[in-house]
């Protein structure tokens, strides 16, 4: 590939990430406080303040009556992003990290669709797809900013990929590395179905190429992944001996109308609400992935026209649909039994998984894009892109500002504050809040 080629792939990467965070750029020094938005920025300032008076965040007594801050797994120390925050503060620092994410996704998925050696506008698609869908938007405007890390899901299936089909290790160790990226950044859900997704194909890869190098390559990327996550993982592991986060997988699911609104409504917004089981209500957000028309035509055009090569990726959406349904069939369901395990033990909300299918998705409609005439699926990727762009970016500004900034204390002062989703201005003012909203607290 020329220099000139990667340039431009590059800077259509850089395109896409910077037009579809338009609405946030517009605010690049704002910030709001609606839903998970309070915990997010609080660890983020409490990271910050820390660093920027030479101090390693081991622990704060600013959350909680004092808790571990670089042990919890939605601690972003070790994120390469802290640096953006020391340079330009904790609110643009932020909010940068959006287009960068955006950009490296769409580049990881145009890396995955020359993976699986197609063209240059079905590598686009594969790429436009899954970064355009609504689950990253509708996440980040709902404050769970750890979401960013799925953009590295394409990067870690395509060097997946690569190591078992050339046989070289060093693949499947930089997918390793990535995974444990996305642990420093705060994810714990990235590595939870991006593990899952590796499982699936590369026993699908087994089956179909029968050799163990697909599972072979899978082991040495979950074995990689732990020793570089270790200088971080170690303390989490301590941590969680003393403060386990089990859930139950009761209740998990939504009614058909819901699983329908997450894929195909074009009422992606983060303050809509869809019935949870006979219980209660969640917000849309939690499971959210928008799939335009446009796209879902590529994808039947990939079906039909390729069926053999779109089969492993149509298993594995339909995998992710069902895991994502929740106990939506009973105590048999498959989320149920996967959440004996560890760390699904750990996750709630099934809907969450539907993240994957976009990805699936994707490379469905590249392979569409691939089979049928250039000027078609150059038209249903335009399309595609306007549609799914009015739909997700707006969700990244939302018009929820924060209260007034309160009087600063003298001396750090622990209190009890009335809202344990207002933290971030208590902190600033240097008090420590005693009721507060940070997952994994002691």
């Amino acid at each position: 590939m020329s220099r000139m080629r990667k340039f431009g792939i590059a800077m259509c990467a850089v395109a896409f990430g910077v037009v579809y965070s338009l609405p946030l750029l517009e605010h690049l020094n704002s910030y709001y406080l609606a839903d998970d938005w309070d915990r997010a920025r609080t660890m983020d300032w409490v990271v910050w303040d820390s660093l920027r008076h030479r101090r390693f965040p081991w622990s704060t007594p600013y959350l909680c009556g004092g808790i571990a801050i670089f042990a919890n797994p939605l601690s972003r120390v070790l994120s390469p992003f802290v640096l953006v925050h020391l340079l330009a503060g904790p609110v643009v620092g932020t909010n940068l990290e959006v287009p960068i994410h955006i950009a490296i996704g769409w580049l990881g998925g145009f890396f995955l669709g020359r993976v699986l050696e197609l063209d240059d506008l079905p590598s686009a698609v594969c790429a436009s797809v899954f970064m355009s869908s609504s689950w990253l938007y509708l996440h980040f405007g709902a404050g769970a900013i750890e979401w960013l890390t799925f953009v590295y899901a394409p990067w870690i299936i395509g060097l997946w990929y690569l190591a078992w089909r050339r046989g070289q290790v060093r693949w499947a160790l930089a997918g390793g590395a990535l995974l444990a990226l996305s642990f420093f950044e705060g994810a714990t859900y990235t590595i939870a179905a991006v593990g899952l997704l590796l499982a699936v194909m590369a026993l699908m890869m087994t089956v179909k190429e029968r050799t163990a190098r697909p599972a072979m390559a899978v082991f040495v990327v979950a074995l990689s992944t732990v020793v570089f996550a270790m200088p971080k993982l170690y303390f989490t592991l301590q941590l969680a001996r003393t403060h386990s986060r089990a859930t139950t997988a009761d209740q998990e699911y939504f009614s058909l109308s819901g699983y329908w609104a997450c894929f195909f409504s074009r009422d992606q917004n983060c303050n809509r609400f869809l019935q949870w089981s006979t219980v209660g209500w969640q917000p849309l957000f939690q499971g959210g992935a928008y799939l335009s028309p446009a796209f879902v035509v590529l994808a039947a055009i990939g079906l039909w026209r390729d069926f053999k090569l779109c089969l492993p990726w149509l298993i594995v959406a339909a995998f992710f649909l069902v895991i994502g349904m929740g106990n939506y069939f009973g105590p048999w369901s498959p989320y149920v039994l996967l959440h004996e395990f560890p760390l699904y033990s750990w996750l709630r909300v099934a809907p969450k998984f539907f993240v994957m299918i976009p990805l699936a998705v994707g490379v469905m409609a590249a392979l569409g894009a691939q089979r049928c005439r250039r000027a078609l699926a150059a038209a249903l990727l335009g399309l595609g892109l306007l549609d799914c762009w009015l739909i997700g970016p707006p969700n990244l500004w939302r018009d929820a500002p924060p209260g007034p900034p309160l009087p600063r204390s003298p001396v750090m002062r622990q209190v009890v504050i009335e809202s344990d989703h207002d933290m971030l201005r208590h902190v600033q003012a240097n008090y420590g809040v005693l009721n507060c909203y940070v997952e994994m607290a002691r």
